[in-house]
């Protein structure tokens, strides 16, 4: 069986307040994505969470980083907090639209949910069915999709099954007030790690989890916290390292 491929990195790159401790003192806003490619293979991007992408603006992401780089993208607010899920067919099919010019390098689409969205099976069934419909046009399998829930009502067998039967990974957000532990659902794993700088003992926790999983062939995408002090890029360096990469 082939080992899975890990992706990690942070959660987001252009940071002035990393240029010293992470970017080389002198580095400008422009060349901050092709240095950051250059160290880690991913990264998770909130800008698509509040705006729409526009095609110059794939084909500049694309053209700074190298072949087998991915971009994970947070779904359009629209999405999640607007529509809060429901009758979401024409939302879906406009953003996946817009990043389609990422081609290759569109990793995981991440669906963050507001913290007061409870779940309602009606509401995630409808909506699995609107994304799986909009799927078929690009052809099954076209993209990875994973879910964040941040409210209590969705931890549950019964989630986590619909999600394993749509090929959808639960996102697992791993919290200074909520610690979290690996688990996943889909053919993929997805992981953020939000705790403000990790210790060494905590990461090689992790990083056992994800040898085991890489070991049975899955993918594992991970995003750590940005922080101003630049712990993120710090710890996904160490966090690398001790999957064994």
């Amino acid at each position: 069986m082939p080992s899975g491929r890990l992706f990690v990195g942070t959660s987001g790159f252009a940071y002035k307040e990393w240029i010293g401790p992470f970017y080389p003192p002198g580095t400008k806003g422009a060349g901050m994505l092709g240095y950051y490619a250059g160290q880690f293979g991913s990264v998770e991007v909130n800008y698509t969470f509040r705006r729409s992408p526009t095609a110059s603006m794939m084909e500049t992401w694309s053209a700074a980083t190298p072949d087998g780089f991915v971009f994970a993208l947070k779904a359009n607010q629209g999405i999640t907090h607007f529509a809060r899920l429901k009758d979401t067919g024409e939302r879906l099919s406009r953003f996946l639209e817009a990043v389609v010019p990422l081609g290759p390098r569109l990793g995981p689409v991440l669906f963050q949910c507001p913290p007061n969205l409870k779940y309602e099976p009606e509401v995630l069934d409808g909506f699995l069915a609107d994304l799986a419909t909009v799927e078929k046009s690009y052809g099954t399998g076209a993209h990875r999709y994973a879910m964040e829930f941040r409210h209590p009502s969705f931890d549950s067998d019964e989630v986590r099954s619909k999600l394993g039967a749509a090929g959808m990974a639960l996102c697992v957000a791993d919290t200074e007030d909520a610690p979290a532990t690996f688990r996943r659902t889909g053919d993929f794993a997805y992981v953020r790690l939000r705790g403000a700088g990790y210790d060494e003992k905590t990461l090689e926790g992790w990083g056992e989890s994800f040898r085991s999983a890489l070991g049975e062939g899955v993918d594992v995408y991970c995003y750590i916290k940005h922080e101003d002090s630049a712990t993120g890029p710090r710890d996904a360096a160490i966090l690398k390292r001790m999957a064994g990469e």
